[in-house]
């Protein structure tokens, strides 16, 4: 696997776990909200049935029928019908039931086990009692005080909860905990606080001194909700890859030679290196052509990939600049300044457009003292009036002018006098072959006739054989440039070259 494409894979990865987090915490958050909402909603319930068992007691209190006796029974079923959460109204003498709502006056009076506790307020409370009326057995919660015990059904309060919550409700008092509804032991397990992972309660008391405990965890809700469950799995997967294919293309884009050369130009990882320009007739370095290189951390880049972007993102000149600037630099450094000759490639475009002239305002231009040239490459057609205006500044300063790549772009011979040039470089492509006598290197001694009448230095790139080398001089090129006499070098091995000749 490609490092490029781990290293999206593994930021894609972790930024889909992150998203799932977030989402489970946020669908736990919810669940926690809901929990507390359904604690609240039980415990306003019961306030609600504190209120009409009150209510109830003290009406009923204040009856003066007989017992049991029928105005006594229809006070009883006029408290019952005005309530909501009451489904009996009993009487009772300590522990045994003589009448009630729905059974009216009991033949057979029976007697509730022993009570479950006692509260604040006096009341006797039956929990999880058997409540048998009209031949039917129920399991209720019973409130007596007075004599009037009131029946509650306490399944009313499940649905307030939702069926898959466990809960319980208690009732405190001197410290100690009487179950009164729901799941017992509910109120002892898990964390009092919300959390992720593991099982958490939310309780919820009023002022009567009832408590509702409810239980769960994250994992439950998500099992009994697939929809939120399925939700965060998508949004989760699309995350991934959505983040996947913008960081795969966000790294493209580093890595991309347009940004590298934009990030290259900021940082300057672009060098210069030079190649040496022979006299034949001496076999000596007279001159030096400055070419770019460039390099950064993902590698090198060739000039036939760079200068194409240079020239698209419309940067030349400030590219053209940095490699003047370099070179010179470096030149002064190794004590060159009077030894060598030196060329550099300038776009068309700077010298119509006229960044040209700002070369005269470089302060390591002015204080240069050797001899400089400006290569411009055929690559684009020069806007003659301009240029000519605009180069001829450039010659007063001393500045010479050579055609590079001859013979392949826009220039021609009457064109190049026009511009007063002191140089032309012959292609390459002219250069191939011209030890077997190709067809187009047989045109080279006419281009160097016309060029010596318009007192035009002929230079002959891409010599790489000595063949080549002895063919050209034949045809009477005295400079020749290309891998055969050197290949392009730091300009540290290029004075360590001129020394040794210098000592030969």
């Amino acid at each position: 696997m490609k490092p490029r494409h781990a290293y999206s894979l593994l930021l894609s990865t972790l930024i889909a776990l992150a998203v799932t987090l977030t989402l489970y915490a946020l669908s736990t958050h919810l669940m926690h909200k809901e929990m507390v909402h359904q604690s609240q909603s039980v415990i306003k319930l019961l306030d609600h049935l504190n209120r009409d068992v009150q209510v109830s007691w003290q009406k009923l209190s204040n009856n003066t029928h007989a017992a049991c006796s029928e105005p006594h029974l229809s006070a009883m079923r006029a408290e019952l019908f005005l309530t909501w959460h009451i489904k009996d109204i009993a009487y009772m003498q300590g522990d045994t039931v003589l009448c009630s709502v729905m059974a009216g006056k009991l033949k057979n009076p029976f007697s509730l086990p022993e009570s479950t506790y006692q509260t604040k307020g006096g009341a006797t409370i039956w929990i999880d009692t058997d409540w048998s009326v009209l031949n039917k057995n129920y399991n209720v919660a019973i409130a007596n005080r007075n004599n009037f015990a009131m029946v509650i059904d306490p399944t009313s309060l499940e649905n307030f909860i939702d069926l898959f919550y466990s809960w319980e409700l208690i009732y405190r008092i001197n410290n100690q905990d009487y179950h009164a509804a729901g799941e017992k032991g509910v109120v002892d397990i898990g964390s009092k606080d919300h959390h992720y992972f593991k099982p958490f309660r939310v309780k919820t008391c009023n002022n009567y001194n009832y408590c509702t405990s409810i239980l769960s965890d994250s994992l439950s809700y998500l099992s009994r909700n697939p929809a939120v469950s399925i939700l965060i799995i998508v949004l989760g997967y699309l995350s991934g890859w959505l983040s996947y294919v913008y960081i795969r293309r966000y790294i493209s884009h580093l890595y991309s030679i347009e940004y590298r050369v934009q990030r290259g130009l900021a940082n300057s990882n672009f060098y210069p290196v030079v190649q040496p320009i022979i006299d034949l007739t001496t076999q000596k370095i007279v001159s030096c052509e400055v070419l770019a290189r460039f390099e950064d951390k993902a590698g090198p880049l060739y000039p036939d990939a760079f200068i194409p972007i240079i020239a698209k993102q419309d940067v030349s000149w400030p590219f053209t600049v940095l490699i003047i600037e370099a070179t010179l630099a470096s030149l002064k450094k190794h004590g060159l300044e009077d030894e060598i000759s030196i060329a550099f490639n300038v776009m068309p475009r700077d010298v119509t457009n006229g960044n040209i002239l700002t070369l005269l305002d470089l302060e390591s231009v002015a204080q240069w003292r050797g001899e400089l040239t400006i290569e411009l490459t055929e690559s684009e057609e020069l806007e003659e009036t301009q240029a000519h205006k605009n180069l001829s500044q450039l010659k007063q300063y001393g500045i010479n002018i050579s055609i590079d790549d001859f013979g392949t772009g826009y220039s021609n011979l009457k064109y190049i006098d026009q511009l007063h040039c002191r140089y032309l470089k012959i292609d390459r492509t002219f250069i191939m072959d011209v030890e077997e006598g190709s067809i187009r290197s047989s045109i080279i001694p006419n281009i160097v006739s016309i060029a010596e009448k318009s007192n035009l230095r002929v230079i002959a790139e891409g010599v790489e054989n000595l063949a080549q080398s002895t063919e050209l001089k034949r045809m009477g090129i005295r400079y020749v440039q290309g891998y055969y006499f050197g290949k392009p070098m730091s300009i540290a091995n290029l004075a360590q070259k001129l020394k040794q000749t210098t000592d030969q």
